[in-house]
């Protein structure tokens, strides 16, 4: 088989790239035009108007930008109407069979040589290659069939047909250049920038499409080449203000863009735009819009849509401050809800007022309390500030700013609450909410101020009692008087040596009234003691009556006796006392009286000429003190009568000299065991006992003298400091149970252990007082008003009236240590005895929540209401100490 040689491979493969560059366009243009040929003149004109718009849906669908979006429907509009100019031409069969030719001539396989051929496969192959290359770059610079023909030719039907037919002419002869400007001279600026556009010679087709004022078109193409502001404008031009404005935010043309969405409605736009550019005023205003047209004038609670809202007034807002245009920015922070940022906006427009009410709406009293305090308002920027305090939970705090203001009901709430009694009970009183001072200053055991409000309130028994408890006997007298207790004033005032005073109220108790037997036996001692004995007698005969003795008039008969005892009349004495017994034979002392008087009334038969032997009273007597205590001064008095500081001038020695009260006379039996526990008292020697020296009679009155110790009571230790720590109470529990181990192992109960009976002395040790005088309490409580027990520390059996023993102090000494580890009583509050019988204690650790569960159980189980279940013996408390402290 014959060989090929190098040059013809490269002339075969030329010829196959030439035929198949010429089939290519004339298979397409010859296949269109048979196409629109077929279909019609309406068919291209639905093409050229709907597929368009189908592609640039596509378009949007992937996300193409509006520019891009407009070039491709240019470009689809472009490419059917150059389809369109080959349908009305005869020609298009022909181009189309000639374009299959040459394809096919192009396609069609040709001989392979062998030998020499096949040994040079490789060379052939770069041979084409660059057969192929010289090829297109000889079709690039082939001249142009008779140019000059041609455009001969179309000025001939230029003039004919007009220049449209004729640019179109010279396009089919692909003489674009001169069919644009046959296009131009023609004004078919749009034409020509179709086929500018075509060309790729964007520039020249954006400046056609605006003269042809397709300013779209010309926007897109000025977008596609990143000249957004010129885009911009054409975009303006077209009335499409939304591209525009994206066109000049491009073109970081700020301000124009912010005009542009402005002018549309796109307020949030404009808005953002006018703040980059700095045109705060137009961004401000803008915003305003925003919030207003979305609905700002109806917001609802707490839904997106008004947080965002409210996020735009609070953004207006900034802007209006900053431009002072301070009302509208209020304005819109109001409508908005944003009170606090409106609040702000008020006050630095000097609307102090109206900034303090807008503030509070948003609980914010302390910023209101500024803008009162700059108006001038001191009172009411106290009171915001105190209510502020008290609902963030600083009560004491808050108590302060609300004394301040003028709240003195809310700040005695508040002082209450953290347990400062004193202070409430002065705002309380200040509020003239006498009841609830009166209430609190008894708790801070200011039982005087406790009085007088009582007394403003008209609550004058209460009056009395706190008076009582004060030690201030004559105001107590005086508000029983005004309670119309006309015998228990008497009784008061004949207590406290007032016989002209005791006399006065008491004639003035009539015959129906309960007490009027009292009242009359109460008339005879004072009579007595005034020396008119015939009143005397004869107060106590009406008190006696003239019935038969009984249980009410027994008291008056045994007093009748010893009036008419001490007159002398040992027979009426006699005889009296001799019907009290057949009565009640173990009544009082009067079996002893009686014999004492017989006895008398014996040696006056026989020896006329002496006088009684006795003083009359049935009292055994006592040695005086002879001044053997120098009064120094008063430290201090109670129910039980006054302490003073003395000097024993006997053994050189400071001591405490307790005088009783002067009433205790009236009582004889209590008197003989009094001195009896006060023996037993004497007999205690512990280091944490106050030791009892001496008991006796004075001019002063029935005395005890005690050890004086220098320090305070537990009582005045709460009061001032509060709670004790926790290590605080166990150091004074092992004292006090100490003590009380002690004490009962010598048969001596208490009865009364209290934090006021408790001293804490100078050198760090406790000492309970007052053994000895709590059994005297029991004994006179019911022939007396004079002494009162304090029922905070009673236990229920005591309360109940009940036998006691060592473990009624057990559970007083349990209330203590509830008192001295939460700074108050388990029970302080209502009908305090019946919660000691029936209501179960707190637990000390809801108080004090950083109490030690093991010290709580330790009180609860010394509160336990049956005594088999507390603590058997202050021993047993001594070692559960020790085993807490591990000791």
């Amino acid at each position: 088989m014959a060989t090929v040689s190098d040059d013809e491979i490269h002339v075969r493969t030329a010829m196959r790239i030439l035929a198949f560059l010429i089939a290519v366009p004339l298979f397409l243009a010859g296949g269109t035009g048979l196409v629109f040929h077929s279909n019609g003149p309406e068919w291209a004109t639905k093409l050229k108007r709907e597929w368009p718009e189908e592609l640039s849906q596509t378009a949007i669908e992937r996300g193409m930008k509006s520019t891009e979006i407009d070039a491709f429907k240019g470009n689809a509009v472009r490419f059917v109407e150059i389809a369109e100019s080959l349908a009305p031409r005869p020609i298009h069969a022909a181009v189309l069979a000639f374009g299959i030719l040459s394809l096919g001539l192009a396609v069609w396989p040709r001989k392979r040589g062998t030998g020499r051929s096949a040994d040079r496969k490789g060379a052939k192959d770069d041979a084409e290659s660059a057969a192929l290359e010289t090829i297109e770059d000889a079709i690039e610079t082939l001249p142009k069939k008779d140019r000059k023909k041609l455009l001969k030719a179309a000025q001939a039907l230029e003039a004919e047909a007009g220049p449209e037919a004729a640019a179109e002419f010279l396009l089919d002869q692909n003489l674009k250049d001169d069919a644009t400007e046959v296009f131009i001279r023609g004004e078919l600026l749009s034409r020509a920038a179709e086929v500018r556009h075509g060309q790729n010679r964007f520039e020249e087709a954006a400046d056609l499409y605006g003269q042809a004022e397709r300013h779209e078109a010309a926007g897109a193409i000025y977008a596609q080449l990143e000249r957004f502001k010129e885009a911009a404008e054409c975009y303006l031009s077209a009335d499409k203000r939304s591209v525009a404005g994206e066109m000049f935010e491009r073109a970081e043309c700020f301000r124009e863009a912010g005009q542009c969405y402005s002018e549309i409605g796109f307020h949030r736009h404009a808005a953002q735009a006018f703040l980059k550019s700095g045109c705060e005023p137009e961004a401000a205003d803008e915003l305003v819009a925003a919030f207003t047209e979305e609905g700002g004038g109806a917001l609802q609670q707490n839904d997106a849509k008004t947080k965002d809202l409210r996020g735009i007034a609070r953004k207006a807002g900034e802007l209006l401050f900053k431009l002072e245009r301070f009302e509208e920015a209020e304005s819109i922070l109001f409508r908005a809800g944003a009170y606090g940022h409106a609040a702000k906006v008020a006050f630095q427009r000097g609307e102090y007022e109206r900034s303090a009410e807008l503030f509070l709406r948003v609980g914010r009293g302390d910023l209101a309390a500024k803008a009162l305090e700059r108006s001038g308002d001191s009172t009411g920027a106290a009171r915001c500030l105190g209510e502020y305090m008290r609902d963030k939970g600083n009560d004491a705090e808050a108590a302060e700013h609300l004394v301040n203001a003028g709240e003195h009901g809310a700040a005695g709430d508040l002082f209450r609450k953290v347990e400062r009694f004193e202070e409430s009970g002065e705002q309380y009183w200040l509020a003239e909410d006498y009841s609830a001072a009166a209430e609190v200053f008894r708790a801070a055991g200011c039982a005087t101020r406790a009085a007088e409000a009582f007394e403003a309130g008209g609550q004058f028994d209460q009056a009395a009692d706190c008076f009582s408890e004060s030690g201030d006997h004559e105001r107590r007298a005086e508000l029983l008087e005004k309670a119309e207790k006309l015998f228990e004033a008497g009784k008061v005032w004949a207590d406290q040596g007032k016989p002209d005073e005791a006399i006065r109220l008491l004639q003035q108790v009539e015959p129906d009234d309960g007490n009027y037997s009292e009242a009359c036996s109460l008339l005879g001692r004072v009579f007595e003691e005034k020396g008119m004995h015939s009143l005397s007698v004869k107060k106590f005969e009406e008190a006696a009556g003239e019935t038969a003795i009984t249980r009410t008039t027994v008291e008056a008969n045994y007093e009748l006796g010893r009036a008419k005892a001490r007159k002398g009349d040992f027979s009426g004495a006699i005889e009296i006392f001799e019907g009290i017994l057949s009565f009640d034979y173990h009544y009082r002392d009067a079996s002893a009286l009686l014999a004492e008087w017989k006895e008398n009334a014996e040696n006056q038969r026989q020896n006329p000429s002496t006088g009684p032997q006795t003083n009359g009273t049935g009292i055994p007597q006592m040695a005086p003190t002879e001044n053997r205590y120098e009064i120094e001064r008063e430290l201090g008095r109670g129910g039980m009568g006054v302490v003073y500081l003395a000097r024993d001038s006997v053994l050189e020695r400071e001591i405490a000299f307790k005088v009783l009260p002067e009433g205790l006379r009236g009582n004889p039996n209590a008197l003989r065991n009094f001195l009896r526990e006060a023996k037993a008292a004497a007999q205690l020697n512990h280091p944490n006992i106050v030791t009892v020296y001496d008991a006796g009679d004075s001019e002063r009155g029935f005395y005890i003298a005690m050890e004086y110790v220098q320090g305070t009571t537990l009582k005045e230790i709460l009061r001032h400091r509060g709670e004790v720590a926790p290590g605080g109470v166990i150091y004074i529990l092992r004292q006090m149970a100490s003590a009380l181990s002690y004490a009962h192992t010598k048969r001596v109960v208490h009865r009364d252990i209290k934090t006021a009976n408790t001293m804490w002395a100078a050198d760090k040790q406790v000492k309970i007082m007052d053994f000895g005088l709590a059994k005297l309490i029991e004994e006179v409580r019911n022939t007396t008003t004079l002494i009162s027990g304090t029922p905070f520390y009673m236990s229920p059996e005591q309360t109940l009236g009940q036998n006691v023993d060592h473990r009624t102090d057990i559970y007083s000494l349990g209330v203590t240590l509830f008192e001295l580890a939460t700074g108050q009583l388990p029970f302080q509050k209502g009908n305090v005895p019946y919660h000691h019988v029936h209501t179960a204690p707190p637990d000390p650790v809801s108080v004090k929540p950083d109490l030690p569960r093991s010290l709580a159980d330790l009180i609860l189980k010394c509160l336990e209401k049956d005594p088999a279940a507390r603590y058997q013996s202050a021993g047993e408390l001594v070692e559960e100490v020790d085993r807490l402290t591990g000791k």
